[in-house]
């Protein structure tokens, strides 16, 4: 008889110095205490990146759950590379016909319709490129949405769509789009009832039962994360501030956020000068006191992390 379990992956660039690619993994199984398993280097050391990862999940009744990861490379190499088999590879840089895709910034990842979608931040003109991956395992030539941005985008599917949210270059406004598997609908200002974001990072969104929920850092002088839920048909929440009674959460990097049995869950890295990675659950309508998720797992950026099912006998 299968039994099934809820498990996150996070995985995040190490410390100063260290553009190694670390993952951990939470598993909630019967009769074991919930727990993040000791830190590895993923892929045997051969995934490095100077900025965070981005990951998704494909999950598929005929085939095996697979984690998808992309990431920049490391130092000045541009390239987007990009693993379906998550932890251990291999890594493979994306390119279309035309070449090599090249980014700046930390690239996002959804999976529709079976398959990856990407964007991410091009060098030179900060544009907002995509790319689609077909069945047979070929990437679409890069394409510009309409948009920029000066950091990376994030991306959820929910409803049959690819959301993308990012921030404006120039200032902390939020913009967003949908892809429907074959374009993008026109590039807008994120509406929000009662409030405004602002935000100086890449965001972190993920789809619940009835839209979305993003997780933010807030503009370049607040270091509170915030988070507004989305609902199709109308527009953002207002901001919502995680403040949990004792202890605060805090970053100068943008947040990681999943969920773990419907209950969500923050990762954070700390403020300046502290590159330890803090973990908080929603508990009601508050958040429970910040707690570090392991003292092996630092990191000079974001964390990423996304929530799957894995099956035992």
């Amino acid at each position: 008889m299968f039994r099934k379990n809820n498990a996150l992956w996070m995985v995040w660039r190490g410390v100063d110095g260290d553009q190694q690619l670390w993952g951990s993994l939470w598993r909630d199984v019967e009769d074991d205490p919930a727990r993040w398993s000791a830190p590895k280097v993923l892929g045997g050391g051969a995934f490095n990146s100077t900025h965070a990862p981005s990951l998704a999940v494909s999950n598929d009744a005929e085939e095996p759950t697979r984690v998808h990861m992309v990431w920049k490379g490391s130092g000045d190499d541009l390239r987007i590379f990009y693993t379906d088999q998550l932890p251990s590879g291999p890594g493979r840089p994306l390119k279309g016909p035309s070449g090599p895709f090249l980014t700046t910034a930390r690239p996002g990842i959804a999976i529709l319709n079976k398959q990856p979608v990407i964007a991410w931040r091009a060098p030179g003109n900060d544009a907002l490129m995509w790319s689609a991956r077909s069945a047979n395992g070929t990437w679409s030539e890069p394409q510009q949405t309409g948009a920029q941005t000066s950091h990376g985008p994030a991306l959820a599917t929910f409803g049959n769509k690819v959301f993308g949210v990012w921030k404006a270059p120039g200032d902390e406004s939020p913009w967003w789009a949908t892809f429907n598997g074959a374009s993008w609908s026109a590039i807008k200002p994120l509406p929000v009832v009662g409030g405004t974001v602002l935000l100086s990072d890449t965001p972190a969104l993920i789809p619940s039962q009835s839209g979305l929920t993003m997780a933010y850092k807030g503009s370049q002088t607040d270091s509170r994360i915030w988070l507004s839920d989305f609902q199709p048909g109308g527009s953002w929440s207002a901001p919502r501030d995680a403040t949990p009674p004792d202890g605060g959460i805090l970053t100068n990097h943008g947040p990681a956020i999943g969920t773990q049995q419907g209950v969500l869950r923050l990762a954070w890295k700390g403020v300046e000068g502290d590159q330890r990675v803090w973990s908080s659950a929603q508990t009601g309508n508050g958040w429970a006191v910040p707690d570090l998720i392991n003292p092996g797992i630092n990191s000079a950026s974001s964390p990423a992390m996304v929530p799957f099912t894995v099956f035992t006998l």
